[in-house]
């Protein structure tokens, strides 16, 4: 009877110990809710709603960030959320409307949205806000071919030139990205025109003579006092 007992005692101990070790873990899960347990690697959708949450609170701290406005809209676009990633990039180009990453990101939203006809829109927009300015256009055009968007990216470069006839700059880019084309032919073309609009660009005669084109750089005219002077050094003291 006596063994009896002290087994019944050392079951039941065991008993109260397995019974203290499951209220102590339904109490961690009560208090920390569905968490992953410490230790356990965070899964992606944990992972993603703490970046959300994060680039959230970067917006709130301030609204007017265009860049927290840009990182959320590219978050949205990642997710498929395509028309809070619309949102969020119109509001980095509101408050910034330069900014040639947003301008990208918004165009391969409305892309992969299915609605090239925005898109579309949205480039026509942008043209036509930098139409006077062939330095801005041209920008514009490497951020887009940048971007993979040539289609885009080649009616900004040919509207440059357009609007600006005479800007040695925007031939010369659009040389250059015939070039990275691989298409000798236009790039010679475009590149020719650049030089016949502005003569003292080394690096475009370097392009063109390497594709056999033989162009003369003008030399930089000496000034004549300091020729004088350099052929009659004053004498030393």
């Amino acid at each position: 009877m006596c063994q009896m007992a002290g087994k019944d005692n050392s079951i039941t101990s065991r008993m109260r110990a397995a019974l203290g070790v499951c209220v102590l873990v339904a109490g961690c899960v009560i208090q920390t809710g569905c968490d992953m347990p410490p230790g356990s690697p965070p899964t992606a959708s944990h992972t993603m709603r703490d970046q959300e949450r994060f680039l959230l609170s970067l917006v709130e701290r301030n609204f007017q960030d265009p860049e927290a406005h840009y990182q959320l809209g590219e978050y949205y676009h990642t997710e498929g959320l395509w028309d809070k990633a619309e949102y969020h990039l119109d509001l980095a180009l509101r408050f910034a409307p330069a900014y040639r990453n947003a301008q990208v990101a918004l165009v391969r939203t409305l892309l992969d949205k299915g609605d090239r006809p925005a898109a579309d829109q949205v480039v026509n927009r942008f043209s036509r806000q930098l139409s006077n300015s062939p330095q801005e256009m041209v920008d514009l055009a490497k951020a887009l071919a940048g971007g993979g968007l040539d289609q885009y990216a080649l009616a900004c470069f040919n509207e440059a030139t357009r609007a600006s006839p005479s800007s040695a700059l925007a031939f010369k880019e659009l040389g250059c990205y015939w070039l990275g084309k691989n298409d000798t032919a236009k790039a010679r073309q475009y590149l020719t025109r650049s030089f016949e609009l502005d003569p003292i660009q080394p690096d475009v005669a370097e392009a063109l003579g390497q594709m056999g084109v033989v162009v003369e750089v003008p030399h930089t005219p000496v000034d004549s006092g300091a020729e004088v002077s350099a052929q009659n050094p004053a004498s030393p003291r």
